[in-house]
C-alpha cells in the first residue's frame, strides 16, 4: 500500500485548472480578489465549499454547469489516503 498525501490529490482536476488558466493558485487568488489563505483552506479541503463558492469558482475558471460534478465533488478528487498498489 502506498500512502499519499491528501493534499495530492484533493480536488486534483480544480488544482489543474487553476494552473492551467491562472498558472497558481496565488496568482488565481489575486487575480480573482480571493483571500490567498481561503483559497488554500478550500483546495486543502479545511473549509468546505459551499454553493455561492462554487459558482464564482466556476465563473472564474470557465467551469461548466454540467463539469461542477468532476471538479468539486468527484470521489476520486476527495477524501483519499491511501492507495493500493495493483
Amino acid at each position: 500500500m502506498t500512502e499519499l498525501n491528501v493534499k495530492d490529490v484533493k480536488f486534483r482536476k480544480l488544482r489543474a485548472r487553476i494552473s492551467e488558466i491562472y498558472g497558481n493558485q496565488t496568482a488565481f487568488a489575486d487575480a480573482t480578489g480571493r483571500d490567498r489563505a481561503t483559497v488554500s483552506k478550500l483546495l486543502n479541503g479545511i473549509k468546505e465549499f459551499d454553493p455561492a463558492d462554487i459558482e464564482s469558482w466556476a465563473r472564474d475558471l470557465a467551469i461548466p454547469g454540467p463539469m461542477y460534478h468532476a471538479y468539486f465533488f468527484n470521489k476520486e478528487s476527495r477524501d483519499i489516503t491511501t492507495l493500493e498498489e495493483a
